[in-house]
């Protein structure tokens, strides 16, 4: 597809266009790219330009900005380089050393939890059993009353059946008594009457 030369200019087009006319040792301004365009008001490529400069500048290694400076600013900026990886190794070291640390650390603390999961589990176990026991003792002793209850319920029937069966042999008792001595009497009324001796009657 053809671009027209109406169509605004595009940062892709303006990279391009930096990157063959540096290629060809051409200075890079908003002419030479407008010359390499063949198109493009000047404020809209400077704009892009500008654009294209800031993104290279954040993506330009360090080297590559050591380059752009003479040799005893170099030589500077590389000591000062130098002295920031060392700086940095050095903190890079002592937060390693750090995390060493705090992992033993961690590590003893992970111990301990574990540890005191596994006493609270027993303890946790231990308390269920003293309670299974403790429902199986109420239960028991649920039993145990219960029959308690139903001996008692039985005693007591037992002795209302006793007392009603003493009563009732103690009036048989006392009737059979009577009669005996019913008996007696007739007995002694026929000895006397058999021995020709007339009873005698009881004052009045």
């Amino acid at each position: 597809m053809r671009t027209s030369k109406y169509s605004p200019i595009t940062k892709s087009q303006v990279v391009d266009a930096v990157t063959k006319l540096s290629a060809q040792s051409v200075p890079v301004t908003a002419r030479s790219v407008r010359g390499f365009l063949g198109r493009g008001s000047y404020s809209t490529i400077t704009k892009l330009l500008r654009e294209v400069r800031a993104y290279e500048a954040e993506n330009e290694t360090a080297e590559e900005k050591f380059a752009a400076f003479p040799d005893k600013i170099r030589s500077i900026l590389s000591s000062v380089l130098l002295e920031l990886r060392r700086t940095v190794k050095e903190e890079a070291d002592a937060e390693r050393r750090g995390i060493d640390s705090l992992k033993r650390n961690l590590r003893h603390r992970w111990a301990g939890l574990v540890r005191d999961k596994f006493e609270a589990i027993r303890a946790l176990d231990a308390e269920r059993k003293f309670r299974i026991a403790l429902q199986e003792d109420n239960h028991i002793k649920a039993q145990l009353l219960d029959q308690i209850a139903a001996m008692q319920r039985q005693n007591l029937y037992l002795e209302k059946c006793l007392e009603e069966f003493t009563n009732e042999h103690l009036m048989k008792i006392a009737k059979l008594e009577q009669d005996l001595s019913s008996s007696q009497a007739r007995v002694f009324q026929l000895s006397m009457k058999l021995a020709g001796i007339q009873p005698t009657e009881p004052e009045a």
